[in-house]
């Protein structure tokens, strides 16, 4: 998997890690994200960051970004070496894809599904609106494809986008009026709570589960998603639609612009 990583990425990578594992010094979980992103060093990771503002990588082509391979292997290592902590499989994969979902990129059907799965789960916001009174019951996934654009490596799920919709949540302050009606994709329901909150917290075992069914579904063919028009986002209780047939460049562009009306 891919992460176009900007200068904000390592410090929301790193609290998500300090989050999950509190008894690594902030040090430690530095210097292991530099290696997790092919960096010898965390200075060497800034200064690439820092170096990206002006002369910047011609393969993202986004300035400010530097296009790296996520290494989980890498990032265990030097925290077994620092900290002397044994690090599940997939901590570093989990930590990025919760923060920086919009500029991970998956290199093959199951780390595109992957990359989908924490972007649509990232772009809900009910769990925020509700806070302590988010009580999920039953939820849906739904696949789409839509065009991508070759010529931009660092996309919007790379031509695959997910959204999730959460039916019954217990007692609620959005309205059944105010959720958006589902839509025609490749749908899988979920009515286990034991299920959708791991899938929401975005663990790594549970998504991958879920992107290995879609596989499955889809017999590993991309082309054998749905392609149609409107995905939507929750924000702040407001529905946002979102164009899912354009190339994915200008969907993610829309995406961002909808987020911030």
């Amino acid at each position: 998997m891919l992460l176009a990583a900007d200068a904000n990425a390592p410090g929301k990578i790193k609290d998500a890690l300090n989050l999950a594992h509190p008894t690594i010094r902030s040090q430690h979980s530095c210097e292991a994200i530099a290696a997790g992103l092919g960096f010898h060093t965390y200075n060497g990771l800034l200064a690439a960051l820092d170096a990206a503002k002006t002369g910047w990588d011609p393969v993202p082509n986004i300035p400010g970004t530097v296009f790296r391979h996520i290494d989980d292997t890498a990032f265990r290592g030097r925290i077994q070496t620092l900290a002397g902590v044994d690090i599940q499989p997939g901590a570093f994969l989990e930590a990025v894809l919760r923060t920086c979902p919009d500029t991970a990129c998956g290199e093959d059907t199951h780390e595109r599904l992957l990359v989908a799965i924490a972007d649509g789960l990232a772009a809900n916001f009910l769990r925020r609106v509700m806070g302590s009174r988010f009580e999920p019951g039953r939820a849906m996934f739904e696949f789409v494809g839509f065009a991508h654009d070759p010529d931009c490596p660092v996309t919007w799920n790379n031509g695959v986008a997910a959204n999730v919709l959460f039916r019954e949540f217990g007692k609620t302050v959005i309205t059944a009026g105010e959720l958006p009606s589902a839509q025609n994709g490749l749908r899988f329901g979920f009515r286990d709570r034991d299920t959708i909150l791991p899938l929401y917290r975005q663990e790594i075992a549970a998504m991958s589960c879920l992107a290995r069914d879609v596989e499955r579904a889809i017999a590993g063919d991309l082309t054998g998603l749905p392609v149609h028009g409107r995905l939507f986002e929750m924000l702040w209780s407001r529905p946002v639609a979102v164009d899912a047939q354009a190339p994915c460049c200008d969907v993610k562009l829309r995406s961002r612009r909808a987020k911030i009306r």
